[in-house]
């Protein structure tokens, strides 16, 4: 079974974003192993400095976790949108190449 693990960057502030979230991980569970975690964000006045820290945190939390196989893929809220069919039809072929 393929396992998902996300790190995010910040906390959810929006209580609503928050519970779909939640909602959306209890309903993936059936699926599929699903580790969340997330890193403190940076405040900073650069952007590329706040990139550059956050990700120094994302790659130390990965080398915390535990060793496994696997692709890291890195999702941006400037990429592109993908509906929940469109994703669970390329985590299929992923988890198959």
């Amino acid at each position: 079974m393929l396992g998902l693990r996300v790190i995010a960057v910040g906390k959810i502030k929006n209580r609503a974003i928050d519970a779909l979230c939640s909602d959306f991980q209890k309903r993936l569970s059936r699926y599929t192993k699903l580790e969340l975690s997330e890193v403190k964000d940076v405040r900073e006045s650069d952007v590329f400095v706040c990139r550059a820290r956050e990700s120094e945190r994302i790659t130390e939390q990965l080398a915390r976790g535990r060793a496994q196989s696997g692709r890291l893929i890195a999702l941006s809220e400037e990429g592109d949108a993908m509906s929940s069919v469109a994703l669970s039809d390329w985590l299929q072929a992923t988890a198959r190449a």
